[in-house]
């Protein structure tokens, strides 16, 4: 057998060599994070006033808690999502699911972010794996 040969991989092989390059890439991300500032400025908030928060960024943000803690998850890491405050542009605490230790403090924002930089990468990786194999 040529020694230049790839291998071809089975499904479940290519799935956990994915998993292992995402988490190696969230390692990597948390060893070289640096505190970020977000993109978008907050608009001021008249006095007496609270600043609307539709529905559905709410929804959007919880649908974020659950796709990245279940990838965290299945990366048998799993981690825990709190909200600062009640304000509405409160920041989100990142806590290690097992001890509870705060690992970051992230902007709404970058969590969404992350969220459908995730969702992108499986959906192409979906491309590259048949499950019906």
């Amino acid at each position: 057998m040529d020694s230049n040969a790839i291998s071809p991989l089975s499904p479940q092989a290519a799935i956990r060599q994915l998993t292992n390059d995402v988490a190696g890439a969230f390692d990597q991300a948390a060893r070289q994070a640096t505190a970020v500032q977000t993109r978008e400025a907050v608009p001021a908030v008249g006095e007496g006033q609270a600043a609307p928060r539709p529905a559905d960024d709410s929804r959007a943000l919880q649908e974020a808690f659950q796709r990245l803690g279940d990838v965290a998850a299945s990366l048998d890491r799993p981690i825990n999502f709190a909200m600062v405050s009640d304000a509405p542009d409160s920041a989100v605490r990142v806590q290690d699911g097992e001890t509870g230790k705060t690992l970051r403090e992230m902007s709404q924002a970058e969590i969404q972010e992350i969220s459908a930089r995730v969702n992108r990468f499986q959906d192409t990786a979906g491309l590259f794996v048949d499950e019906k194999a």
